[in-house]
């Protein structure tokens, strides 16, 4: 750029910087006009094109830039991101998959995929490195969703299963203490988790995490539902085999130790945690893992169903007797209370709110609703789900 347009150029990107794109804009298309062999102008030229939405001449720009210095990375990104911008997606992440694996290649390709169904073997590495950056920035549902995709790209790759797997497990809140009160469209998400986990046990069950995943998924639920879901068993074997595949895991140990303590064998709950045992042979190894992981996802598809429906009390209180039968009753108890608010005269909806109530001990609050009694005061049990 010749030195006498350098003050120019300075005020223009001050311009862009103070929050006045136009002007910047129109001082950036002078500078073009006068430096055309500045790939610097240009650049500056469609990224502001591309701040103020005008992807024609984003493209454009970036195009004359990408011609004086087809080396540059930073203009084949902002190239990339300008061919998304107008309507070519697939020509973006052809694009982004040539350029060197960086956090902002990541990012580029993370915003195309979210809102694109691409998926394709030679996209492999690209898919792999957004969906990477998503889940250490702990933007689980997003990672979920491309790591999906990768999963279809490459179905073969057992640590894309698994890794779909504990992406859709925290993506479901189900693992998360903050999230007390699951809602049904973050439950049925357990759906693709059990899938994932069918996939990648048929391609590598000797992978630990796979273990780990399913069984610390099938854990939270037996105690999100106080036991009543059945799930003990089958998280029992799923973390006695990470333990036999991780014998010096102490979070390995620990989970199987807890499994023997609430099952009141405390000498073989000690020898665990202290690594002189590690669990196998009848009732460890033989559980009916499958059996229950097919009743679960029956019940998921029946809510996923239900959701799928045109809304109605009747819908809502379905998917509360499905959540219910799988000893979920803060969830079923919230899709009864919307129920019941729906419908207050249907008997229906206040007998299965008070149900849930007696599950929790809330028995002048239950008694309230089943006598029909509308001035109870509401209690915390049943707030609606996020």
């Amino acid at each position: 750029m010749p030195t006498d347009t350098q003050p120019l150029f300075e005020s223009a990107l001050a311009a862009w910087k103070d929050g006045r794109p136009a002007e910047a804009r129109a001082l950036l298309a002078e500078l073009a006009d006068e430096s055309p062999d500045s790939p610097d102008v240009w650049l500056a030229l469609g990224r502001v094109c591309l701040h103020l939405g005008d992807g024609m001449a984003a493209f454009a720009a970036l195009s004359e830039a990408a011609m004086l210095d087809p080396a540059s990375p930073s203009i084949a990104l902002a190239l990339a991101e300008a061919r998304w911008r107008t309507g070519d997606a697939p020509g973006a992440l052809s694009a982004l998959a040539g350029l060197p694996p960086t956090d902002e290649v990541a990012a580029a390709a993370a915003a195309v995929l979210i809102g694109h169904d691409i998926a394709t073997p030679e996209l492999a590495d690209l898919l792999r490195l957004a969906a990477d950056l998503l889940a250490r920035r702990q933007d689980w549902t997003n990672a979920a969703t491309v790591f999906r995709r990768l999963t279809e790209a490459t179905p073969d790759d057992s640590a894309a299963h698994c890794d779909l797997l504990a992406a859709e497990l925290t993506a479901s809140g189900l693992v998360l203490a903050e999230v007390a009160v699951m809602s049904p469209s973050q439950l049925v998400r357990l759906r693709r988790a059990i899938a994932a986990f069918r996939a990648s046990c048929r391609l590598a069950p000797e992978r630990p995490a796979l273990w780990n995943n399913i069984g610390t998924m099938l854990a939270h639920l037996e105690s999100r539902s106080l036991g009543l879901i059945g799930a003990k068993a089958a998280a029992a074997h799923c973390l006695t085999r990470w333990l036999a595949l991780e014998p010096d895991n102490r979070t390995a140990r620990a989970a199987v130790a807890d499994i023997f303590y609430s099952r009141r064998r405390m000498d073989q709950a000690a020898a665990v945690h202290f690594g002189r045992l590690i669990p196998s042979g009848p009732g460890w190894e033989e559980q009916p893992l499958d059996d229950f992981l097919e009743r679960l996802d029956a019940t998921l598809a029946d809510i996923e169903r239900h959701l799928a429906a045109p809304p109605s009390a009747q819908a809502i209180s379905a998917i509360g007797h499905a959540l219910a039968g799988l000893g979920l009753s803060k969830e079923a108890s919230a899709m009864f209370h919307r129920a019941h608010q729906a419908e207050p005269l249907d008997p229906g909806h206040r007998v299965a709110l008070a149900d849930m109530l007696v599950r929790h001990r809330l028995l002048n609050d239950a008694a309230a609703f089943y006598a029909g009694r509308p001035a109870v005061a509401y209690p915390p049990l049943v707030a609606s789900a996020p």
